[in-house]
């Protein structure tokens, strides 16, 4: 946990709480062999268990110290900190050109959010400028038609984030012992509260090479399994991301 510097007096510095875990960085040798898909489905666990134990909120983005703290419950405070009297919002998204001057209360204001962004580094970096024709009315037709549809098709979800890492590569997971087993998660810098399937698509996409092929998979079957089992329907879009085809999203697109 961070404390920030005093905004009054600015010559006292800020400080650093932290606390040492059990292990070592996973490393990519270790996911060999058998070892490996047990590490996954460990590391699914976790991730479940995380959730589980943090209920889901109502507002979207990622975390920030307030330094006066809540009074009450205004919009962007989490109440489980609030009762913990942690000063902790959800605010704001990290490593984005625009910070949204809104408290997100939606999966679709977040991910409309994010295109938005996306939208004005196309239209302004000079790198972009040759596929800016091209690529720009097809990111704004999809949020002017497909976008709402998804969201509607996974409405149990659309309100509720829940907690989220953010960057599960392999340095960021500690493990321990023989046959080596996931003992704690580090570097929650961009962590927050996002929709359930985030987790999933930034470990697949923006994750993707830091894991062999065949790890996605595993995480994520292992927690489709966890979460029936809990009967935790906040989940309930993992399945149904996995479900939908390319077929499906066409027809979506096209038919509503």
């Amino acid at each position: 946990m961070a404390h920030p510097m005093d905004d009054v007096n600015s010559s006292q510095r800020g400080w650093i709480l932290m606390s040492r875990s059990l292990g070592r960085a996973l490393e990519v040798k270790d996911l060999e062999g058998g070892s490996g898909e047990y590490i996954m489905i460990n590391l699914a666990r976790w991730i479940a268990d995380i959730r589980q134990k943090l209920p889901a909120a109502t507002f979207f983005g990622n975390m920030k110290v307030e330094s006066q703290g809540p009074k009450s419950e205004p919009p962007g405070y989490y109440a489980p900190f609030v009762q913990e009297k942690l000063d902790i919002k959800l605010d704001g998204l990290l490593n984005y050109n625009q910070f949204p001057s809104i408290t997100i209360g939606s999966a679709h204001e977040y991910h409309a959010l994010r295109l938005q962004d996306r939208l004005m580094k196309l239209n302004t970096s000079d790198a972009l400028a040759t596929n800016r024709a091209q690529v720009q009315p097809s990111i704004e037709e999809f949020m002017d038609r497909t976008l709402p549809k998804l969201c509607h098709r996974f409405a149990t979800t659309d309100a509720r984030s829940v907690f989220t890492h953010y960057d599960l590569s392999p340095r960021n997971v500690l493990v321990s012992g023989s046959p080596p087993s996931v003992t704690g998660l580090v570097d929650f810098e961009f962590a927050g509260f996002f929709p359930p399937e985030e987790e999933f698509a930034n470990f697949e996409i923006n994750n993707e090479g830091d894991w062999p092929a065949d790890a996605y998979p595993l995480v994520g079957d292992e927690m489709i399994q966890r979460c029936e089992e809990a009967k935790a329907d906040v989940f309930e879009c993992v399945k149904g991301l996995r479900q939908l085809t390319d077929d499906e999203a066409t027809d979506i697109s096209s038919n509503g």
